[in-house]
């Protein structure tokens, strides 16, 4: 196997993933993405990809026993990841498309950088002009916070 496709991904993931759905507090829902093998060459191509992607994961390693190989587990644990999981690479199977929607319906964080990301080029062209965060949040229609939060997040990355 020489390139991995997103069509593969997809495909393995239906077959050899899982997402783990868990209730937090206040009726939110969190969750992770499993794609485990004992394949360590199939679970690194694919890590590879996801990278490429921008999809931020981790692999963990479950050392073999006398039952069993060692099994290589690539795992995405937050919200967005998932999301861009779902959005690059997406699912054919009926119960993880639900599982999906499960997560992503009443995810405060997921729609705070969805918004965010929306947000972010008009509030740094708008600061590098010299605007305040006040005259940012008035001309945008968005609270101080919000404008202050994404603005300085961003600063303080570069």
């Amino acid at each position: 196997m020489k390139q991995i496709t997103l069509e593969y991904i997809r495909g393995f993931f239906d077959g050899e993933g899982c997402i783990n759905l868990t209730k937090k507090n206040h009726n939110r829902i969190g969750g992770m993405i499993f794609i485990t093998n004992t394949d360590k060459t199939i679970i690194d191509k694919i890590s590879n990809k996801l990278s490429k992607l921008g999809i931020k994961h981790n692999i963990n390693i479950v050392p073999a026993t006398l039952i069993r190989k060692t099994k290589y587990s690539l795992f995405i644990s937050n919200v967005y990841g998932c999301y861009q999981f779902y959005t690059k690479i997406g699912t054919a199977h009926p119960e993880k498309e639900i599982k999906f929607k499960k997560l992503f319906k009443n995810s405060i964080r997921l729609k705070w950088i969805l918004r965010a990301k929306k947000l972010k080029p008009q509030i740094i062209r708008l600061r590098k002009k010299g605007l305040t965060y006040l005259e940012i949040a008035q001309k945008l229609n968005i609270t101080i916070d919000v404008a202050q939060d994404i603005g300085k997040r961003f600063f303080k990355s570069i």
